[in-house]
């Protein structure tokens, strides 16, 4: 079982046509979660600089300023308002997606299930041939983005080990256009651009 489980949303910049969007607006975020308490202190050395305290800083690793403002929480915290019309509407984009693409062979939408209240925030999908089918789509106007390099491709923390399963995320995963103010519209002019991709 993993020690830290996280998540984020990374905002976009307008293109044409049908786009990635955030959840909320409170600017480059994300959250950690841990049981362990050993991870939960290095944790808070990491997002204070490395240090234990911000009067008497001593250096005791590599560290960063991840602390989020009150500005940002107040952007975010009113953005709550309206959470069940946003839960809402990214649920109904994933289930147009899923009902839309399904028993296409060049593309594979990552499960969410719905049922038990998962929330799909950004439509996640892998496909084989994702550099060829994401330039089709951006010559359509659609704007997508490949997943972000697995971590052990990082200078930094690689030692040279193999993850093979990390490299089918890393070379065939995408993120369809989504987001809570995403239209239905765009999203079916996404899917019958990929059913008319070959």
């Amino acid at each position: 079982m993993a020690r830290v489980a996280g998540g984020g949303v990374q905002p976009r910049g307008p293109p044409p046509g049908p786009k990635q969007q955030s959840a909320g607006k409170t600017g480059q975020g994300g959250f950690l979660i841990t049981r362990d308490e050993e991870t939960y202190e290095k944790l808070k050395l990491i997002r204070n600089h490395g240090t234990v305290s911000n009067i008497n800083a001593l250096y005791t690793q590599l560290g960063f300023n991840f602390k989020f403002t009150d500005i940002q929480a107040s952007i975010g915290i009113a953005q709550f308002v309206r959470r069940n019309e946003k839960i809402s509407h990214v649920r109904k984009v994933y289930d147009l997606y899923r009902q839309g693409i399904e028993g296409l062979e060049h593309i594979k939408l990552f499960p969410v299930n719905i049922r038990k209240g998962e929330i799909p925030l950004y439509t996640e999908a892998l496909s084989h041939k994702r550099k060829a089918l994401m330039e089709y789509l951006a010559a359509r106007g659609i704007q997508t983005r490949p997943f972000l390099p697995s971590l052990e491709s990082a200078h930094y923390i690689g030692d040279g080990q193999k993850f093979p399963n990390s490299d089918v995320f890393t070379n065939n995963g995408l993120f369809l256009p989504c987001g809570p103010s995403q239209s239905l519209e765009n999203v079916q002019t996404v899917i019958d651009a990929l059913k008319s991709f070959k």
